[in-house]
């Protein structure tokens, strides 16, 4: 058995999911594009504002048309906002769920809008941020990343699951440019079908992230732990709700002029305290431009700063964060 295999084997277990259903892959991009090519994505998707660009990519390098959603008070792809316009879309083949910063989206209320209530055929779950959270039920593909600042991690990597069988067996061929299988001929044959890509992952990559894998609960031990050092120490008006899967701390600033999240990013980084800004709305991105200053999206880009959950931080390193935090705010 290859390591990627391997791999393959152990998450699917680790998410209680069927192991032949997981396929392992370059990148949580490629998991993405793996899941939308694979569920044969055309027309409109629905994707979060709130998120990470490769979400959207994955949609339009299909072929297909992200239509975006705004966000919650949670970041997260908000469900009522998702039925109060879904009936005035145009005809929509998918919804994209992101759980951001390791905060679970309602995935019942939204599997209830898409099977229910407005017979979507596909629902995806991005958990790149979000390792240790389970798949709906009734999720037709679950994408991870395990690039090497996740929960679970190698230098790079990523793995999609797929509800249906079927679907798995085409990303496998996919994943590998299209190459038949060995099994269709006796050997490896250059007849390739379906058009695919090179996004297959290496034994070393995958070996790097079953140690990762294997690690977690100690791992989930201690980010839960800087988390609630934080907690101790940030100021209230600042903190966010509770991580179920603690990636990231993430922070949502007062909106003073002295807040603003590029300043306090580039301060603290000047530092040398690895400090990001939240995301920018899918509608301020150049290819997707549209209207985006009314969005809670583009509130919370205006805001959100996070803070790193090294699961190796010290207390001590935590109150040093904590205080060229509250010096650069003037806490």
């Amino acid at each position: 058995m290859e390591t990627y295999q391997q791999l393959e084997r152990e998450f699917a277990e680790f998410n209680g999911l069927e192991p032949e259903n997981m396929v392992a892959c370059s990148s949580g991009a490629a998991a993405l594009h793996l899941a939308c090519e694979c569920l044969n994505l055309t027309g409109n998707v629905v994707v979060p504002e709130y998120t990470m660009v490769a979400c959207a990519r994955a949609v339009s390098m299909t072929g297909a048309r992200p239509v975006f959603i705004d966000c919650g008070d949670d970041l997260n792809l908000d469900p009522e906002l998702l039925w109060e316009h879904i009936d005035s879309l145009p005809v929509i083949m998918g919804v994209m769920a992101v759980h951001i910063y390791g905060r679970p989206c309602n995935m019942e209320r939204i599997n209830r809008i898409c099977r229910h209530e407005f017979s979507i055929p596909s629902v995806i779950e991005d958990l790149a941020e979000a390792h240790g959270i389970k798949p709906h039920i009734n999720t037709d593909a679950a994408c991870w990343s395990f690039y090497k600042n996740k929960i679970i991690a190698g230098e790079e990597g990523g793995a999609v699951y797929f509800k249906d069988k079927w679907h798995a067996e085409r990303a496998r061929k996919m994943r590998c440019l299209g190459f038949m299988n060995p099994t269709d001929y006796g050997f490896k044959h250059y007849l390739h079908e379906p058009r695919g890509f090179n996004y297959r992952m290496s034994n070393a990559h995958a070996e790097l992230i079953l140690k990762s894998l294997h690690y977690y609960h100690l791992n989930l031990q201690r980010r839960r732990e800087v988390e609630h050092h934080y907690n101790d120490l940030i100021h209230p008006g600042y903190r966010q709700p509770t991580r179920r899967a603690p990636w990231v701390y993430d922070i949502k600033l007062d909106g003073t002029a002295q807040s603003n999240v590029d300043k306090v990013a580039k301060a603290l980084n000047d530092q040398g305290m690895p400090v990001r800004t939240g995301f920018k709305p899918m509608s301020m991105q150049s290819e997707y431009r549209g209207h985006y200053r009314h969005l809670r999206a583009y509130e919370a880009s205006q805001r959100i700063v996070y803070l790193p959950l090294d699961p190796l931080l010290t207390r001590e390193q935590v109150v040093g964060y904590v205080g060229a935090l509250h010096e650069v705010l003037g806490v």
